[in-house]
């Protein structure tokens, strides 16, 4: 299946310290984002010269290279077709159904705690059979449910 796993990353710094420069230089994404076919790996370069004042030339920098794997969307995930990015569900949201079908993240229920995609708890006073499952029931002994 064609699509992509959305990669945004904010603030990230990459620092080059060639062996011979005296000077350290980063460069600053502020954000970018990845999109490719689903189970591949593809390759982040980044390329680079400096100025050598001795020779007055423009000089190479050692390339960089960081491998990104796009994987499948996940529970927890919606897949959007028209811009083919899985996206998580945010916090007080969530999903456990195929990331393929679901439309919408649902909001999260009364009695559970949501923190995003598909992680949820029991809310103080009831309990859950597993964590595939949406169906939360009230404790027959406040005692008997601990609260997560």
């Amino acid at each position: 299946m064609l699509g992509s796993t959305k990669f945004i990353y904010t603030d990230c710094k990459v620092f080059l310290l060639p062996f011979l420069i005296p000077l350290a230089m980063a460069y600053i994404f502020k954000a970018f984002s990845v999109k490719g076919p689903f189970d591949t790996t593809v390759t982040l370069s980044i390329q680079g010269t400096y100025v050598d004042t001795s020779f007055n030339s423009f000089q190479p920098l050692p390339s960089l290279k960081f491998p990104i794997v796009l994987n499948q969307c996940s529970v927890g995930q919606i897949y959007d077709k028209s811009s083919a990015i899985c996206s998580s569900c945010s916090s007080t949201t969530f999903s456990l159904a195929d990331p393929f079908k679901a439309q919408t993240c649902e909001s999260c229920l009364d009695n559970a705690i949501c923190l995003g995609g598909s992680i949820m708890y029991p809310a103080e006073g009831y309990w859950r059979i597993n964590e595939a499952s949406e169906n939360f029931i009230r404790c027959p002994q406040s005692k008997s449910c601990l609260y997560f």
